[in-house]
């Protein structure tokens, strides 16, 4: 894989699934306080910005795809049917990110930082999805070629999650695999051991990167992902 490539990673630049979901959270005590187990993203001024974390079981079951998702969710809310919150996720605003490390540092102590994640009836103009709702989407070309899913999602600038400024800059897509499955080897030439990276690469070789502007829309629906044709 040429240092040209696309793929890999540039400095500046965090890939979502690989470098931020399922993170530890660590307060400004050094205490854990939960786990990375989804990211709130809002579209604003033609961007996809990244504005919190979300976390606890509500927000993690939608990962399991959209056909199990819905129903782990309704089971587990059948576990505790008096609670008319039991499906609402807790969320962590993103100024509350001190740094982005192995684990996510927090800039206070763990206590009272989770709060409910705003219903949709609580939405301000903003429009809020998750990232797990990005991930495996379908990516469908301008001539309605299937041209795979969505592996990962590349954010920029990487070092300033709590500016609020942290947005979607591309997104990784290929035929095979699932987010953050592959830890990165089809992404690094660094990665090793050497055996297993060139085999990644190989199973890997048809995976791409679509910079945001190719990007002509977004139907959170029926998660597919619509490029725009290149010549216009």
């Amino acid at each position: 894989m040429s240092h040209e490539d696309p793929l890999v990673r540039p400095d500046g630049c965090l890939d979502a699934a690989l470098q931020l979901l399922d993170r530890q959270l660590v307060d400004s005590e050094g205490r854990l306080a939960g786990k990375v187990d989804d990211v709130e993203l809002t579209e604003a001024d033609d961007e996809l910005r990244v504005t919190g974390i979300l976390v606890g079981v509500p927000a993690w079951l939608p990962r399991t795809g959209p056909r199990q998702g819905p129903w782990w969710l309704e089971w587990w809310r059948r576990l505790g049917v008096t609670r008319a919150d039991r499906t609402t996720p807790g969320r962590i605003g993103i100024e509350r990110v001190a740094e982005l490390v192995q684990e996510v540092r927090l800039d206070r102590e763990r206590d009272g930082i989770v709060q409910l994640a705003p219903g949709e009836e609580e939405h301000t103009g903003d429009s809020r999805h998750r990232l797990g709702d990005l991930l495996e989407s379908s990516v469908t070309g301008a001539d309605g070629d299937a041209l795979g899913h969505v592996l990962d999602v590349r954010m920029a600038p990487a070092g300033e999650l709590s500016s609020g400024r942290v947005h979607a800059v591309g997104l990784v897509v290929g035929r095979v695999g699932r987010p953050g499955s592959l830890m990165g080897y089809e992404r690094s030439e660094d990665q090793g051991p050497a055996v297993l990276a060139a085999l990644v690469h190989r199973i890997h070789r048809d995976t791409t990167y679509l910079p945001m502007e190719r990007v002509a829309r977004i139907d959170w629906d029926e998660r597919v992902v619509h490029l725009a044709d290149e010549r216009s």
